[in-house]
């Protein structure tokens, strides 16, 4: 279980659940313009050059348009949206140690202060726009052989999930 939820996983995971919606409508989406953010040029090792694609430009994005608007299941998604003001992040489940606790909130302090995003971690009783739930690794091997861990969008816990999988909407 361990190697599974190393922090670079990890950090992965919850990058995938910052960008999913919930489909609690009473949070509001808006297709507003991003906010202009200007990054620092890209690092490289001395003696590194930027790594040349033969792709075009045209390539890459339908990739990217087709891994974007579909979750793993197979599920299309109709459209990309984003959290309008403040989000609350939960962590439920069997919790591997302070190392994911460590790892968790350096993540949260990078994404506020490198994305402007403002995300707080909130006890696993109170109610948050994401829900992280831990398991055990068996317990996720038979539901989903293959994954180290899923994203499934208006979804708040395990029993809410496993309720509601052969649903039309899952």
């Amino acid at each position: 279980m361990r190697r599974i939820l190393r922090s670079p996983l990890l950090l992965v995971a919850f990058a995938f659940l910052v960008a999913c919606a919930p489909l609690d409508r009473s949070n509001r989406v808006s297709r507003a313009a991003p906010v202009d953010i200007k990054l620092p040029p890209m690092k490289f090792p001395a003696g590194a050059r930027a790594p040349q694609s033969d792709r075009s430009n045209r390539s890459i994005a339908q990739d990217f348009m087709f891994l974007a608007f579909q979750l793993e299941s197979g599920r299309k998604l109709p459209a990309l949206s984003r959290f309008e003001g403040p989000i609350a992040l939960r962590v439920t489940g069997f919790t591997p140690g302070s190392a994911t606790r460590r790892d968790l909130k350096k993540l949260l302090s990078r994404l506020e202060s490198e994305a402007g995003i403002r995300i707080s971690q909130v006890d696993s009783a109170e109610p948050a726009n994401i829900t992280v739930q831990f398991l055990k690794q068996d317990t996720l091997r038979r539901a989903v052989p293959h994954a180290a861990c899923f994203v499934a969008p208006g979804v708040s816990s395990w029993a809410e999930f496993t309720s509601g999988r052969h649903s039309s909407g899952g």
